[in-house]
């Protein structure tokens, strides 16, 4: 794999965005205060082509340029002025705080110490306890399960994900058919795309909402192509609009079966089968990820050797491991040498970071904090980086790759990520700031439905309920 040749100066960005930070002089970074960008962003899809899911995100984003006070700016900041102790002291730990949160309730009790989350969390965020199994799940929610790899907000609340995922099921979870369910995108036509079933998928399974997830995974198993992984892009009424698999979905979907083995026990058959298709399908003969069953093209932000490894210990193959070492090669390949940022695709269908790659810091991450992998934590340290010094409030929507802005609108799914790959690199502003924003948009439950996806990612992820059941 080939790195990019850009014909500009790479390090441009970088110096640019320095200059702004240290001299608040305009450049091509987003230096602005970041509360005045549109409330919407283009619709993201790329239009019917195979294995393409994972880029759209829908165009009616509610509150994108949100104004609540981002909670890490400073301490006096930490609850954004709702609620008692909303003029926190604390301020090396008060910006844990969701500015504004709606939930906020008596967030912000606790501002004599700065260390008062949103929806009212008063305690450090490593503070909750592990919800014990049942007769039913091994896994019930909270699980509050830290990796000493990396860091995690002052202060959380697992009840934000909670919350989130009530909203999320309220807005997006809709009657599928012969007893089913969908992930519905409104603002695509009220389409569903195999992204949104995995993620779907996902979200029920660490939320122990096992009902859902039967039904869920009852529709997806209802769209599967003629190499049993499902079509990427199914019609309101039912009918395939964007045949062939998308690889990013395939994969979610085989860690999800996986989640439920562990979490509720009776899916390990369905879960060997279903895994030994998408090795067969998903990668090229080197270990190469592909668009999907029937798309060779690069996408970086489908590499998950996280899954992977959970993959390869779970069914035996050792061709997981292999693949291991081929994503990182593809992701060395593929990132800007200064700020870590990665194109949608690496064939220049998409060659700047917007709503594909923007998932690639949460992946990565997901390794760092779950595996210590030196190479992920190497990448979440570059491209964390770069974030940090953009700074949580001023992080928009698309970057060229080196690292100038493409546009004004601001949400989670380019928040939340950065964040996570700041948990893996000691970024503790970044992490607490990216937070704040997160619970606000799970709290308020109006993002669009890949936003508000990314929220509940990353909720989960920082309070510690995102994580690798088998490792326990």
């Amino acid at each position: 794999m080939k790195k990019h040749h850009l014909h500009i100066d790479r390090s441009f960005g970088v110096r640019a965005l320095l200059l702004c930070c240290a001299a608040a002089t305009t450049a091509s970074f987003a230096c602005d205060s970041g509360t005045g960008s549109s409330d919407g962003e283009p619709p993201q899809s790329t239009g019917g082509m195979p294995g393409a899911g994972g880029a759209s995100t829908g165009g009616t984003a509610t509150g994108g340029a949100t104004t609540a006070a981002q909670g890490g700016t400073s301490g006096s900041m930490a609850t954004g002025g709702t609620a008692t102790g909303g003029a926190a002291t604390g301020g090396a730990t008060g910006g844990s705080a969701a500015g504004g949160a709606p939930a906020g309730g008596a967030g912000g009790a606790s501002g004599s110490t700065g260390v008062g989350g949103s929806g009212g969390a008063i305690g450090p965020c490593k503070g909750g306890v592990t919800a014990p199994a049942t007769d039913t799940a091994k896994f019930p929610f909270p699980q509050h399960r830290f990796s000493d790899a990396c860091i995690y907000p002052t202060a959380c609340d697992a009840m934000d994900a909670s919350v989130g995922w009530q909203k999320y099921k309220e807005l997006l979870v809709v009657d599928g058919g012969d007893g089913s369910l969908r992930v519905r995108r409104p603002e695509n036509s009220d389409d569903t795309v195999s992204e949104g079933m995995s993620y779907g998928m996902l979200f029920a399974v660490f939320m122990n909402d096992k009902d859902t997830f039967d039904k869920l995974w009852a529709y997806t198993q209802s769209k599967f192509d003629d190499k049993g992984l499902m079509h990427w892009q199914i019609r309101a009424d039912g009918s395939i609009q964007g045949r062939n698999s998308a690889t990013d979905s395939d994969e979610d979907i085989g860690f999800a079966l996986m989640m439920a083995d562990k979490q509720w026990g009776g899916y390990g058959d369905v879960t060997k089968s279903y895994l030994g298709k998408v090795l067969a399908n998903d990668f090229q003969s080197d270990g190469t990820i592909k668009g999907g069953d029937y798309y060779d093209d690069v996408n970086p932000s489908y590499l998950a050797p996280a899954f992977y490894r959970a993959f390869a210990k779970y069914t035996g193959e050792n061709r997981w491991n292999q693949i291991i070492d081929k994503s990182y090669e593809i992701l060395e390949g593929s990132a800007h040498d200064m700020t870590g940022l990665v194109p949608d695709w690496t064939n220049g269908r998409g060659n700047d970071y917007k709503y594909d790659a923007a998932r690639t810091p949460y992946r990565i991450g997901l390794d760092a904090c779950w595996n210590e992998e030196p190479r992920a934590k190497a990448y979440a340290e570059k491209v964390s980086a770069f974030f940090a010094m953009v700074g949580v409030e001023n992080i928009r929507d698309g970057y060229a790759l080196d690292g100038t802005k493409l546009s004004d609108n601001k949400n989670s799914t380019f928040i939340g990520p950065a964040g996570v790959a700041g948990m893996a690199a000691n970024q503790t502003l970044l992490v607490n700031d990216a937070y704040a924003q997160v619970a606000m948009d799970l709290q308020a439950g109006t993002e669009s439905y890949y936003n508000l996806s990314w929220a509940m990612f990353t909720g989960l992820m920082m309070t510690g309920n995102f994580v690798d059941y088998s490792a326990y």
